[in-house]
């Protein structure tokens, strides 16, 4: 459910060339939170743990919060 706003900041980021550490910073936090959730990668046990103290949650409220620095830093000129 997430990835129509993951291809979003990845879109601004590369095409727009949206230079911002910040918004750089939260976009990874909140793809690697939410990454180590999935067992294929960290295994059952890992993934049951990190699901349970909220990383799901955590990644995507990042991810709310660098949506927000895009709409926040993006020049209101830039119309491509």
């Amino acid at each position: 459910m997430l990835l129509p706003t993951y291809v979003y900041a990845i879109y601004v980021w590369h095409h727009r060339t949206f230079r911002d550490k910040w918004f750089r910073r939260l976009l990874t936090a909140s793809f690697i939170l939410t990454l180590i959730t999935n067992k294929g990668i960290v295994g059952s046990l890992l993934s049951d743990v990190f699901t349970a103290s909220g990383f799901n949650v955590c990644g995507t409220i990042l991810l709310i919060f660098a949506v927000f620095r895009i709409a926040d830093r993006l020049p209101e000129n830039d119309s491509r």
